[in-house]
């Protein structure tokens, strides 16, 4: 069996995309029912605002990750202070 990086790149950045969403769900007390939390919804859209800004104006691959971190940080932060 010969190793493939490009699968075992995809199977480790799928591994890791399926901890982080199971990661945003929380259990509402009154309900006990399974919902996406707030600062999770808050952070999903600040990157992706992030990331459209990044696109739009970065330079570099570098310059619109950093954005769009940026913008993620911003959107959670946002969110966690109402």
């Amino acid at each position: 069996m010969t190793f493939n990086p490009r699968f075992t790149r995809f199977l480790l950045l799928s591994v890791a995309a399926a901890t982080l969403l199971a990661g945003c769900y929380t259990y509402d007390p009154y309900s006990n029912e399974k919902k996406v939390s707030k600062t999770t919804t808050g952070a999903g859209i600040g990157a992706a605002v992030g990331a459209v800004a990044g696109i739009l104006t970065g330079d570099d691959s570098r310059e619109r990750r950093k954005r769009a971190l940026i913008g993620a940080g911003s959107g959670y932060c946002a969110q966690r202070d109402r």
